[in-house]
């Protein structure tokens, strides 16, 4: 399974960013190899639509869950229709935060968060 985590660089050690729409770089794992790759999302600088910009560029990579810290939500709505759960974290580095939820210690975001232009 193919598990995407908001990252603030490009390995396993990088911290993780707590931000899902306007991330800078998600870092792709598949879990059953623990194989990486990265996807950069040009969603960064949208002035709209970042969340679902980005929401639509995970479901295109293949994610079938995503990890970040907050999910707003337009991009919320995206994954429940795609059937794709979000977990959060708060925090740590990739690594760390995939280990987490290999060990089923992150809850599944339930209800989207607030939206955040910033």
């Amino acid at each position: 399974m193919l598990i995407a985590i908001s990252a603030r660089g490009d390995t396993m050690d990088a911290a993780m960013d707590p931000r899902l729409g306007r991330a800078e770089k998600f870092i792709l794992i598949e879990s059953d190899s623990e194989k990486t790759s990265i996807l950069e999302t040009a969603a960064t600088q949208a002035t709209h639509g970042a969340g679902i910009q980005t929401a639509q560029a995970l479901l295109k990579a293949g994610a079938k869950a995503v990890i970040s810290g907050d999910c707003g939500p337009k991009a919320f709505q995206v994954f429940q229709t795609a059937g794709v759960p979000v977990y959060a974290a708060t925090g740590g580095t990739v690594h760390d935060v995939f280990a987490a939820w290999r060990r089923n210690e992150l809850p599944v975001i339930g209800q989207p968060g607030a939206a955040k232009h910033a």
